[in-house]
């Protein structure tokens, strides 16, 4: 799957590869999404989404549509898993990490 993106006025942003920050971010939304409010829903996923395309969250606020922020928001949690899951399967199998030993 390639970097997802988001187009904010005219501008394409590409999500950078994702860094531990974005995996704990893509914990966390799942667990306030798995509480929240409807009325709380794109302010949860704005604000992560501003969190990996690195621009604040008022700017995908103010000005992408509702269907896009849920959209990206899938794009977005499904490719970081998959990225993580993706290293964790090219780990040797049958070997304990060094830091276990």
């Amino acid at each position: 799957m390639s970097n997802p993106t988001l187009t904010i006025k005219g501008t394409k942003y590409v999500a950078p590869k994702p860094k531990a920050k974005a995996w704990y971010a893509t914990m966390e939304m799942d667990s306030k999404v798995k509480e929240a409010k409807a009325i709380d829903l794109i302010d949860i996923f704005a604000e992560y989404l501003a969190l990996v395309f690195e621009v604040s969250k008022d700017e995908i606020i103010n000005n992408v549509d509702i269907g896009t922020i849920a959209k990206t928001t899938h794009e977005v949690e499904s490719w970081i898993i998959d990225v993580v899951t993706g290293k964790v399967e090219e780990l040797p199998k049958n070997q304990t990490s060094p830091a276990l030993n």
